[in-house]
């Protein structure tokens, strides 16, 4: 997948990165060497960690791993409740990196 398509992709999972921010993701994990690993600390809904895993596929297909507690910040837990983004993340994950 190129990095158009995966920007279009993204643009339809919530969260705050930016396209330049998610293209300098997608080209450092394709061009990892496949010694270790990614580990994203903060993954949200998982924009990110698409634009990880895509580079990813493209490159030596270093394997990722996403922490997130997938409760929101204090600011969300205040506007909003109880957050709870795990089940979309999981899916934002499947339809991402399935495509």
């Amino acid at each position: 997948m190129t990095l158009e398509e995966t920007n279009k992709l993204t643009q339809k999972i919530d969260g705050w990165l930016t396209e330049n921010e998610g293209r300098l993701l997608y080209r450092l994990a394709k061009n990892c060497r496949g010694h270790g690993a990614i580990v994203e600390i903060g993954s949200w809904k998982g924009r990110s960690t698409v634009w990880l895993g895509k580079g990813s596929m493209r490159g030596s297909r270093t394997k990722i791993y996403a922490i997130d507690p997938h409760i929101g910040s204090s600011e969300h837990q205040e506007e909003n409740g109880e957050v709870w983004t795990f089940e979309e993340f999981k899916q934002n994950i499947r339809t991402g990196l399935m495509s």
